[in-house]
């Protein structure tokens, strides 16, 4: 106990010591009128003491007694993608609702054009997504539309602390036929390459290649040199992550003696969630009706370089307006969807 005390002792000594030095240090009440100069007087303040800015606390109590001024929220239009009778749908109308967001009917949803003003918000519930994403209406057409963002959501909560799930919001993919890589030459290979790569400047596109398809390439590149070429091409491709190798499955099997591409696309959309755009590119398309029912462009190699550019014109993440919400004009015929002006460089008849 008597140890104890001595080191208290000793060290009430050294604290002690310490603030008579500082207090030592410290100019005199002459000294501190001349630390600034002639005619000039600076605030001192006791180095011992923690420094405390120049506070005016009747400022201080008013500002924070004062309500805080929230920014307006700007208004949107939403449609909800109902897929049931669960009380979930109407409880997520009536929250926006009571926000202020405007819901547009199923006829409405058809008749949105890319020129008209503000955002508007496509919602499905999580749970649904895997099923029946590719069901939401008009879905090709609304991807289409720097305007229309797409949003999954468990609960109206998500909508509120915005922790949504965002869908479709950039880039894409591409998937082509058997025949596009069998067919083009190394030269069109590099194009098309090179397109991908400016494209991918502002947002994430791929061209996603079977197994399959690769390695019949490498088959014959045993004994065509255009064939090594074009693989050579792809190598660099693939470390450029412009080019991606997809994992074997069933398209792969020996069994399988036709590809199913729309069942294959339709799986790489829900897995590729965040790509924009799901591109089948073909050298003879067809059913391109039934792909666009599901979400899917059908895009002919030889225009190629032109309808990619239109699609990756970057979206506009800033879409939510200061304007409230207008009435609009829904005549599907007033406009129709700009065009991009740049000229292809793409050859033009490839096949």
């Amino acid at each position: 106990g008597g140890g104890g005390g001595g080191e208290g002792g000793e060290q009430a000594e050294r604290w002690s010591k310490k603030r008579r030095t500082a207090r030592e240090r410290a100019p005199r009440p002459e000294e501190r009128r001349r630390v600034g100069g002639l005619g000039q007087k600076r605030n001192w303040r006791d180095p011992t003491l923690c420094p405390m800015p120049n506070v005016n606390h009747r400022d201080f109590h008013h500002s924070s007694l004062a309500p805080q001024k929230e920014t307006p929220k700007a208004s949107y239009k939403f449609y909800v993608y109902q897929t049931n009778s669960d009380p979930f749908f109407q409880e997520v109308k009536d929250f926006l609702k009571k926000e202020g967001h405007r819901e547009i009917s199923f006829m409405h949803l058809s008749a949105i054009h890319a020129h008209q003003p503000g955002k508007v918000l496509v919602i499905i519930q999580n749970k649904d997504v895997e099923t029946h994403l590719h069901q939401i209406p008009y879905l090709l057409k609304l991807k289409r539309m720097p305007r229309v963002q797409f949003a999954g959501v468990d609960s109206p909560r998500d909508l509120k602390d915005q922790t949504y799930r965002e869908l479709f919001t950039s880039g894409g993919f591409i998937v082509s036929d058997g025949n596009v890589l069998d067919k083009i030459t190394p030269e069109q290979l590099q194009q098309i390459s090179d397109l991908l790569e400016e494209v991918g400047s502002e947002s994430e596109w791929k061209w996603m290649v079977h197994f399959r398809e690769l390695k019949k390439l490498k088959e014959l590149a045993r004994e065509d040199s255009a064939a090594r070429w074009k693989i050579s091409l792809l190598s660099q491709n693939i470390e450029a992550n412009i080019v991606e190798v997809l994992p074997f499955h069933g398209c792969d099997s020996k069994c399988q003696t036709k590809y199913d591409y729309l069942d294959c696309l339709m799986k790489l959309q829900l897995q590729r969630i965040s790509s924009r755009f799901a591109v089948f590119l073909s050298a003879k398309p067809e059913n391109g009706d039934v792909f666009a029912q599901n979400g899917i462009i059908v895009m002919d190699v030889n225009n190629f370089a032109k309808d990619l550019r239109i699609l990756s014109t970057p979206l506009q993440s800033t879409l939510v307006t200061e304007n409230a919400i207008e009435d609009e004009d829904y005549d599907s015929t007033a406009t129709q969807e700009s065009t991009a002006t740049h000229t292809s460089q793409m050859d033009p008849d490839m096949f």
